[in-house]
C-alpha cells in the first residue's frame, strides 16, 4: 500500500461533528472526485468515484449522516488503474442530489455550476473548521502524497486552474505556500515545504502522520548536521596534512645542510615534533611542546623554518 493510501485511511476516520464541516467535506469530495449526472428533465445524480474503498465508504457515512440516504456502491476492474478496482458511490435520488448540491453551493435557483469550487461562496476563508474540512476532502478525492523518508512532496490535482487557485488561496490564509504547475492536461498544486505540510496535515486532522513527517524532519535534520560536521573535520584533516608534508619536506631539506645544527633549540624541538606526529594540527604540536606553547607561536616558529627552507 502506498503512502498516499495509508494517509487517506486515516484522513477517512476523521467524521466532522458540525454540519457545516460535513457539508464542507463533502463539497471537496464533489470538486475532486465526483461528477452531476443529468439524467432526464429535473432529474439528477451524482456519481463519487475512486481505487480507494475507504474514501467511498467516508462519503456514504457523510451522506447517511448529513440527509440520511445510503448510497449504493458498486466495484469494478478499471484498465486505466493497471487492474485495479474501481469503487463508484451512487446518488441516484433527485431530491437527494439537489439538496446537496444546494448545500455545497453548487446549485443555486434551481441552476447548477462549478463555480463554489473557485469562489468562496461557503465562507471557508473566514472558518478553520470548515477550510480544512473542505482541504480534507478534496485531498481525499484527488490528493496525492510522496513518503517524506524520500522528499518533501503534497499535491492536490485539480480540474482546472481556477480550482488549482481556489485551493492555494485556501492554503495561503495559514501560510502554507503551494505552486501550480501543469502536468501534461492535468492542473497540479504542489507543496513542498515541510513545515506547511506538517501544517497541512494536522489541520486535516491526520495527527499521526504529522508526527510521522516531524520525527523524519529530526532525524533528516540531525543527518545533514552530522554531515556537515564531518565534511568540515575532513576538509581540515585534509588541509593540516597537506601542510604538514610541506612543512616536513622543508625540515628534511634543512636537515641535510650544516644549518641544522646551528638552529635555535625551540625550532628543532618543533622540527621533531613535527616529523614524529605530522597529523597533528598547530594547536596540538603547542601542547606537545615543554613547556606548552600557543597556537600563534607554533605558527610563528613554522614561518621562521619556512623563510630558512626557501633560502635554500
Amino acid at each position: 500500500m502506498s503512502y498516499s493510501s495509508h494517509l487517506k485511511n486515516e484522513l477517512t476516520k476523521i467524521i466532522p461533528t458540525e454540519d457545516c464541516c460535513i457539508i464542507s467535506e463533502i463539497a471537496g469530495l464533489i470538486g475532486s472526485c465526483a461528477t452531476i449526472k443529468i439524467q432526464g428533465f429535473n432529474k439528477i445524480g451524482l456519481e463519487f468515484s475512486g481505487e480507494n474503498p475507504a474514501v467511498i465508504r467516508l462519503v456514504f457515512k457523510l451522506l447517511k449522516i448529513q440527509y440520511g440516504y445510503s448510497m449504493d456502491i458498486v466495484a469494478a476492474k478499471n484498465n486505466q488503474l493497471q487492474q485495479k478496482n474501481l469503487y463508484r458511490g451512487l446518488v441516484y435520488d433527485t431530491h437527494v442530489a439537489s439538496e446537496v448540491l444546494f448545500d455545497t453551493r453548487i446549485m443555486e435557483n434551481g441552476s447548477w455550476s462549478l463555480e463554489p469550487v473557485t469562489t468562496d461562496k461557503l465562507k471557508l476563508m473566514n472558518n478553520p473548521c470548515c477550510r480544512y474540512s473542505y482541504l480534507r476532502g478534496f485531498f481525499l478525492g484527488s490528493g496525492f502524497m510522496l513518503n517524506p523518508k524520500k522528499n518533501y512532496q503534497l499535491e492536490f490535482i485539480a480540474g482546472h486552474q481556477d480550482q488549482a487557485e481556489y485551493i492555494s488561496n485556501l492554503l495561503k490564509v495559514d501560510g502554507i505556500p503551494a505552486s501550480y504547475y501543469l502536468r501534461g492536461n492535468i492542473h497540479v498544486l504542489t507543496i513542498k515545504d515541510s513545515e506547511g505540510i506538517s501544517d497541512l496535515l494536522s489541520g486535516m486532522g491526520a495527527l499521526k502522520a504529522m508526527l510521522e513527517l516531524e520525527n523524519i524532519r529530526i532525524l533528516k535534520s540531525m543527518k545533514n548536521n552530522v554531515n556537515r560536521i564531518v565534511n568540515c573535520e575532513t576538509a581540515n584533516m585534509s588541509k593540516t596534512i597537506n601542510r604538514s608534508m610541506i612543512q616536513i619536506d622543508i625540515i628534511n631539506k634543512i636537515r641535510k645542510t650544516p644549518l641544522w645544527n646551528n638552529l635555535e633549540e625551540d625550532l628543532v624541538k618543533l622540527a621533531l615534533l613535527r616529523i614524529k606526529y605530522p597529523t597533528d594540527s598547530l594547536q596540538e604540536l603547542g601542547d606537545r611542546m615543554s613547556p606548552p606553547i600557543s597556537k600563534s607561536a607554533v605558527n610563528y616558529r613554522f614561518n621562521k623554518l619556512m623563510k630558512i627552507g626557501k633560502e635554500l
